[in-house]
């Protein structure tokens, strides 16, 4: 999922960098710029994940857990939007772009951009009615509930890399960018329990004596920080920060995200 996303990253920025050259629009470096970063990712990650195969994919089951996760990203969505119209207009692009791999019947992928539309729906739902003093509350919360799920999927013999990235980025940006962290650890949580749509390829021995921890492999350990750093150094430099002021009367002057 992490190399397809950023292969699509890649394609959509020089797609639009091609638009505007036809159009005698040179302003283009920052577009260039974006795509090689998102293919160099996509390498990375591919060279990371290997052409080890560990699970089985169900696609009729894949389908179907794709369609439920759109309604759940629909759902949330129109609920937010009720109470805030100006908000997660490109997260309604997120779901579109959900329906239109569906009918590819690019399932996987589907369910990863939808996942991410649910999640960025959740984070609105989750700040209505919080008094911005508490913003550092719900932040350390949900970093709890992400860290812990992470520690089940763990405990399954199963390590949700992209999960663990997003809760990394969070925990990272939670002092200087609250709306961002708030975001990657939804992200988290919704993609570290994918795993429950997949089949194990081989049966896995859980130790039933080991004690609950949270012990990142030493590889993945150095290749997220390798990873981090250079994804947090583009996050800077590329987007300005701002701070989220809480919606006034149920109602926002503008988009969150």
């Amino acid at each position: 999922m992490a190399v397809m996303e950023r292969v699509g990253d890649t394609e959509d920025s020089l797609a639009k960098v091609s638009a505007l050259l036809e159009i005698n629009n040179t302003d283009v470096a920052g577009d260039i710029g974006y795509a090689e970063e998102r293919l160099f990712s996509g390498i990375t990650w591919a060279r990371f994940f290997g052409d080890e195969q560990g699970i089985v994919v169900d696609q009729n089951g894949l389908k179907s857990v794709c369609i439920s996760k759109i309604s759940e990203a629909e759902e949330r969505y129109n609920y937010v939007k009720s109470m805030i119209p100006e908000a997660l207009d490109s997260t309604r692009d997120d779901i579109d772009k959900a329906y239109g791999l569906l009918g590819n019947e690019q399932y996987i992928m589907c369910l990863y951009i939808a996942s991410k539309a649910k999640a960025e729906a959740d984070v609105l739902l989750s700040l209505i009615g919080v008094e911005e003093s508490r913003f550092n509350e719900v932040i350390n919360l949900k970093l709890d509930i992400a860290r812990q799920a992470l520690i089940k999927a763990q405990h399954k013999n199963i390590f949700p890399i992209i999960a663990y990235s997003y809760y990394e980025y969070a925990n990272s940006l939670k002092d200087f960018d609250r709306v961002s962290s708030l975001l990657f650890t939804e992200y988290a949580l919704e993609l570290s329990n994918l795993d429950i749509y997949f089949q194990e390829k081989k049966p896995r021995v859980v130790e039933a004596s080991k004690p609950p921890a949270f012990v990142v492999p030493k590889e993945v350990f150095i290749f997220v920080i390798g990873f981090g750093l250079g994804g947090l150094l583009f996050f800077a430099l590329a987007r300005p920060r701002k701070e989220v002021q809480k919606p006034k009367n149920r109602r926002s002057s503008g988009r969150l995200f």
